[in-house]
């Protein structure tokens, strides 16, 4: 199949791994599964994979907290069209919480049931719904916002392209959008993909680059207008709906 992330057709064999085939794209250096994850498959994965809510991520709910004020607080600064937040892959609801801190309307979107239920019980100030972005978005529940947050998520996701076209719908003209995601480019990844602490297919199945995801933004009127750098292979960008 053509890139899930540019869409070019060239492309060269990355590896074949217990039984999976990843390709690099020639014209972006994105790469990614094919043939693909299905949606059948995709909720297999993420149905309770956090035991109940109670395994790691959850275990350490004040340091996650912590951290996500941080970060809220990093998102916020860019944020000048109004207070309505979206996460996209909400887990827990800690990001979700951190915004609501700060004066917004905050809602979550995460397939993941019983942290949908943790959310529910732990931050009952915030609106929280079970589901992939798409299966969401099909109920009409979501609205436009400020500003929408996408960590560790968008690797997940098979088919990209479709995926921050429902993000950029939900987003307001001059709303920022703040995603994370490991780098395939970056010079800090391991040249032997499989040795990559970010490799896990077919939980990651689409691998970008910088200029991969520059791409697919702008493709959505997304504009990067701040690229954070990072020692570790990540990529985190801060773009605005123009």
């Amino acid at each position: 199949m053509p890139c899930p992330v540019c869409a070019a057709e060239p492309r060269a064999l990355e590896t074949e791994w217990k039984g999976m085939t990843l390709w690099r794209c020639l014209s972006c250096a994105s790469v990614y599964m094919d043939p693909a994850p299905t949606d059948a498959d995709r909720h297999a994965m993420y149905d309770d994979p956090y035991q109940g809510a109670t395994d790691g991520y959850y275990a350490k709910a004040e340091k996650k907290l912590r951290r996500c004020r941080k970060r809220a607080r990093m998102l916020d600064a860019y944020v000048t069209t109004g207070k309505a937040f979206l996460e996209v892959g909400s887990s827990g609801g800690f990001m979700v919480e951190a915004m609501r801190e700060r004066g917004y309307a905050a809602t979550g979107v995460e397939p993941d049931a019983p942290g949908v239920a943790y959310a529910q019980k732990t931050f009952p100030g915030c609106t929280f719904h079970n589901g992939l972005l798409e299966e969401v978005e099909a109920r009409g529940v979501l609205d436009q916002y400020d500003a929408i947050y996408c960590s560790e998520v968008i690797e997940h996701v098979p088919f990209p392209r479709p995926f921050v076209a429902a993000i950029a719908r939900h987003l307001k003209p001059g709303g920022v959008l703040n995603v994370t995601t490991p780098d395939v480019a970056h010079w800090n990844k391991p040249k032997d993909i499989t040795a990559w602490n970010e490799f896990c297919p077919p939980s990651h199945c689409t691998y970008f680059s910088p200029q991969g995801l520059r791409t697919v933004f702008a493709e959505h009127g997304l504009e990067v207008f701040r690229h954070r750098f990072n020692w570790k292979a990540g990529i985190q960008f801060y773009a605005r709906k123009t």
